[in-house]
């Protein structure tokens, strides 16, 4: 937590250093809009793919909450009408604030105004409730409270299950930027619990010198995509900066989620709900470069989101796994026509940020085809052993 809050002061002084970011101003209504209506989009979108009649339900009653709240805020008597202005006024003024201060707003800045639109919201529900009997009343809270208790046990049990095995959803591509909306639908993402984020630190070998770690697969996107993880391979030692790729005299570590890992028998260390493992050879990129610390997350250019070909032919062993992993998942998931033999070979496991791959019949094969992702440096593919090498 210590570490987490150091980073997020940081992340301030920077932003207020620069203020404001050129364009803010067309970025403000976008900001406004989908941190506060579309406020749990998220969450929804998650219930949806596997309770799509219960999403359907509570998207309704959210509408009508809203719209609600919006007509008794038009309502609002003489005596509370400065409070609600004061809570408008305050909530425009900050969205104005992210979209000066920050280069990018990902979706869950929604935290920092929730506090004024409840109060916004409390406001207009509670001036069409004055003009309703008791009975009305009640009846209105019970279905709210019951509509809200299913949708937090539902997203809950959700995201339980998910941390258990190691990765979760993330609704949509808009965690890069709520201004910039891409409609990708669901991505997958490696999941590291916050009371587990120290255990980063274990990659690094001790405080003495040591090589330097070259980070593979959902480490790679774990490390790269996060500020909390990265913040905590700070505490390496001086020479053992990560790098993302592989590189001379680095050893190469990757991360598979727990149950991937169990299914196609990848050996590996618990490590959180991870299992952690050298690999065995890295086939791209062709050269590493250093995992960045800073506030902001990738993309970093456009350039980063040109989907990129690699043309693969190599051998794999009846005991090894090939591995196609895109860092920018969110924007570029990874793709794969490979064959062996002149067949089409299946993934054995996606996680919506690696494919994993084996060969048919047991046997060693030879694998060509073609993998894609994201520009050059966001694509890795690489090959990882089984529990009986």
């Amino acid at each position: 937590a210590l570490h987490e809050t150091s980073g997020a002061g940081a992340a301030s002084a920077a932003y207020l250093t620069r203020l404001p970011e050129p364009g803010w101003l067309s970025r403000w209504p976008a900001i406004v809009a989908a941190l506060t209506v579309d406020a749990q989009g998220s969450m929804l979108h998650q219930i949806q793919m596997h309770w799509p009649k219960l999403a359907a339900t509570l998207r309704i009653a959210h509408a009508a909450l809203l719209s609600l709240a919006a007509l008794g805020v038009l309502l609002t008597p003489p005596a509370r009408r400065p409070f609600v202005l004061l809570a408008i006024t305050g909530l425009m003024g900050w969205c104005g604030i992210l979209a000066a201060a920050r280069p990018t707003t990902p979706t869950w800045m929604v935290l920092s105004v929730q506090p004024l639109v409840y109060a916004i919201l409390a406001f207009g529900l509670a001036t069409l409730l004055e003009r309703v009997n008791t009975r009305t009343r009640a009846g209105l809270f019970g279905a709210f409270l019951v509509l809200s208790l299913t949708a937090a046990f539902a997203y809950a049990a959700l995201r339980t299950q998910r941390a258990h095995a190691g990765f979760e959803w993330h609704a949509s591509a808009r965690i890069g930027d709520v201004t910039r909306p891409p409609n990708l639908g669901a991505v997958n993402g490696p999941h590291l619990p916050a009371r587990a984020i120290d255990a980063v630190a274990s990659l690094c070998d001790g405080d003495g010198p040591g090589p330097r770690l070259a980070l593979f697969g959902e480490l790679a996107v774990l490390a790269e995509a996060t500020q909390g993880a990265t913040l905590r391979m700070t505490h390496c030692p001086r020479g053992q900066w990560p790098l993302l790729g592989p590189a001379p005299g680095a050893r190469a570590v990757a991360a598979v989620p727990a149950d991937v890992a169990a299914r196609l028998g990848i050996a590996g260390s618990p490590w959180v709900n991870l299992l952690r493992m050298d690999v065995a050879r890295a086939l791209a990129p062709a050269e590493a470069h250093a995992l960045r610390y800073n506030t902001r997350y990738p993309p970093y250019t456009e350039r980063d989101l040109r989907v990129s070909a690699l043309a693969i032919d190599t051998v794999l062993g009846n005991n090894e796994v090939l591995v196609v992993t895109s860092l920018l998942n969110a924007f570029v998931p990874p793709g794969a026509a490979l064959t062996v033999d002149g067949q089409a070979l299946k993934a054995s496991a996606d996680t919506g940020t690696s494919k994993y791959f084996e060969c048919p019949r047991g046997a060693a094969c030879r694998i060509r085809g073609t993998v894609t992702g994201g520009g050059p440096r966001w694509l890795q593919v690489f090959i990882l052993r089984k529990l009986d090498a």
